[in-house]
């Protein structure tokens, strides 16, 4: 099991929640997570407001993902205050195309989980960029602050690639060397035997 927490302006949770209850009841049945808003959820801010999700790791990323979505969609009143606030940023990555395999994910968990945590749009493009074969874009969207969480989150992916990569090769190396060791003893084997006799 998996637990997240969000933070959203009250007026935003309004809305997460919907009319009735009517967009919480759809992310919860889209996704099969529990989710659940808590007035006491602020961290001592009293116009901030939390969203627990709780689930199996691929039910969380979708129920963030499903209220990412509601809260980007048709602001209405709000309009003029995300406008202001959420002014539109935009950042695009280069990475060799088997390291955007690996931020995209088995069934595109681990970009799921970039885009709920970030709240940026994070989008891949699988062409090849003309004059730099086995490398693709990675664009990313929203706030300065959504689009840097998204490209950090991305670096601690690609990172963990990379000490795979290296842990492999270490492996491979040690039992080469462990090899040429082996090698080296079968000679000396008949010289202990001559000392014995």
């Amino acid at each position: 099991m998996e637990e997240r927490i969000l933070m959203y302006p009250v007026e935003v949770i309004s809305k997460i929640i919907g009319a009735g209850g009517s967009n919480i009841k759809h992310v919860r049945a889209a996704s099969g997570a529990r989710v659940d808003t808590d007035r006491s959820m602020n961290n001592g801010n009293p116009n901030q407001q939390g969203i627990r999700i709780s689930g199996r790791p691929e039910q969380v990323a979708q129920a963030i993902e499903l209220v990412n979505e509601v809260v980007a969609s048709d602001p209405g009143p709000l309009a003029p205050k995300l406008t202001t606030e959420r002014a539109p940023f935009e950042r695009v990555l280069m990475f060799p195309s088997d390291t955007v395999s690996r931020i995209i994910g088995t069934g595109g968990y681990t970009i799921k989980r970039i885009r709920g945590e970030s709240g940026a749009r994070v989008d891949t493009d699988r062409s090849q960029i003309p004059g730099r074969p086995g490398q693709q874009e990675v664009r990313f969207s929203g706030t300065e602050e959504q689009v840097a969480a998204a490209i950090s989150i991305v670096n601690q992916v690609v990172e963990a690639e990379e000490r795979e990569a290296a842990n492999r090769s270490s492996s491979s190396g040690a039992s080469g060397n462990t090899g040429h060791g082996a090698g080296s003893s079968g000679p000396s084997g008949p010289c202990h035997g001559g000392g014995g006799g």
